[in-house]
């Protein structure tokens, strides 16, 4: 007797007339905050993450000692004598401990549906694949984390100030960089006697690194921009997000000594906490094993190079299945630490400093409009009413058609397949009775043919 597939997904996946695809781009922004700390870190000793193993998969607390800048040592004449008693000067202690950490939600593959693949792809293939298609979120989720954990351990500017002076790095109006900027950070760390900077920003920054790209000599200006020292720039695509931009609002830049902050990630599934099963491609031998098991591994994103914990259950028997399932999630432990800089500076001035820039100069119409505001994502709404349970054989969302002849008893069963038959482009949830979903403009279409029409609407 043959086994059906576990999941409407596979059906068909493989025919002759269609092929599946196992080598899929995902096209999701790189998050350039996890790559400004994971930079900035190789420079930071004060702290090593060797230094929170015991062992392998052993985690511990690290404290450190040190002496604190004196600032206060000038004797006011200089008639005093050795024979005076002096001042004591106690080591500072201080303690890290690591304790953040960010997972995937539990995947699960079914080997049995990779019956219906036509080609010669293996269970770790296909695991890979999934891997890959979420690491995008799970990436931009420790990006948002990071920037705004960053944002929330700033200190004062020199002058005491939340935001310093108010910056420009480049004109936005004509395209011209202008190098005052980058100057008015220099000269505050250079003030503070700190390393140059790592800076994180949304447009000016972008554009910065844009326009220096073809910056050539200015004999209008007398400056040849090529001589700039260019600083270390990341560009955060969330950074607006998080601090509410919006159109004509004046953006921010964060600036860093690099011994200010330190980014560390840990692995529990090291030496003897891991198992000989390894990697993602072991499911392979899992399943030939023909036994209940566990993986304690690793994966390593390949586009940050982070170490993930990789976790696999192999279960047999899973509904009525010979050939059982695979369950897989992701961690990553990790922790950012704010280790102090000496200086003889006031207090709350920390290494880590936010600036204001000048709003966005946006472009004038040649009829005198003006530029159209953002638009902002709606909720849409869909009530099925009474149809369950249906049979759902084929649905058609938009431009897109499937075939996945599959039973569905609920919204949420309902709802998770015309996510996968709208192809992700829209996230559907369960509201009361209602499926919804937040976009930007309005989906129809049916399910069996046009017998159930499907209209969202605001």
């Amino acid at each position: 007797m043959s086994q059906t597939p576990s999941s409407n997904g596979f059906l068909n996946s493989g025919r002759e007339f269609q092929k599946f695809v196992m080598d899929m781009e995902y096209n999701t922004p790189r998050m350039e905050v996890i790559n400004a700390l994971l930079d900035a870190s190789e420079m930071n000793r004060l702290l090593l993450a060797d230094e929170f193993r015991y062992g392998p998969g052993q985690l511990r607390e690290v404290k450190i000692s040190y002496y604190p800048q004196r600032c206060d040592v000038v004797a006011d004449t200089v008639n005093s004598s050795i024979c005076e008693t002096g001042t004591v000067q106690s080591p500072t202690q201080q303690w890290y401990q690591i304790t953040n950490g960010i997972q995937t939600k539990p995947q699960r593959l079914y080997p049995n549906d990779v019956r219906y693949v036509d080609g010669m792809w293996s269970f770790s293939q296909h695991a890979v694949q999934q891997i890959l298609s979420g690491l995008g979120a799970l990436r931009k989720e420790l990006a948002v984390r990071l920037t705004t954990d960053l944002i929330a351990n700033k200190g004062f500017h020199e002058d005491g100030s939340e935001y310093g002076t108010r910056i420009n790095l480049v004109y936005t109006d004509n395209g011209l960089l202008t190098p005052v900027g980058i100057s008015t950070i220099r000269q505050e760390f250079t003030n503070l006697a700190y390393m140059d900077p790592f800076i994180i920003g949304y447009t000016q920054v972008f554009q910065w690194r844009e326009f220096f790209g073809i910056a050539t000599d200015n004999n209008t200006l007398g400056q040849a921009f090529q001589r700039i020292n260019a600083p270390r720039m990341y560009y955060d695509v969330n950074l607006n997000t998080i601090k509410g931009v919006t159109a004509g609002d004046p953006e921010y830049i964060i600036a860093f000594d690099p011994r200010a902050v330190k980014f560390v990630t840990f692995s529990e599934n090291a030496g003897k906490w891991s198992t000989d099963l390894l990697s993602i491609e072991d499911l392979d031998r899992m399943f030939a094993n023909g036994n209940e098991s566990v993986l304690l591994g690793a994966f390593v994103d390949p586009v940050t190079g982070l170490i993930f914990d990789l976790d696999v259950h192999k279960t047999i028997c899973v509904d009525d299945s010979k050939t059982g399932a695979f369950d897989w999630k992701l961690t990553l432990i990790y922790d950012t630490f704010y280790t102090p800089i000496q200086t003889c500076n006031e207090q709350g001035i920390n290494g880590i400093f936010e600036y204001k820039t000048c709003p966005v100069v946006l472009p004038s119409c040649p009829e005198g409009d003006t530029p159209s505001p953002a638009i902002a994502a709606s909720d849409w709404t869909w009530t099925p009413g009474d149809i369950f349970p249906l049979l759902v054989s084929d649905i058609t969302l938009g431009a897109y058609t499937n075939n996945p002849n599959v039973n569905v008893t609920s919204l949420a069963e309902l709802a998770a397949v015309m996510g996968a038959a709208y192809n992700g482009q829209a996230i559907f949830s369960v509201d009361g009775s209602d499926i919804t979903y937040s976009g930007f403009s309005q989906i129809t279409g049916s399910i069996n043919s046009g017998n159930i029409t499907v209209t969202f609407a605001l």
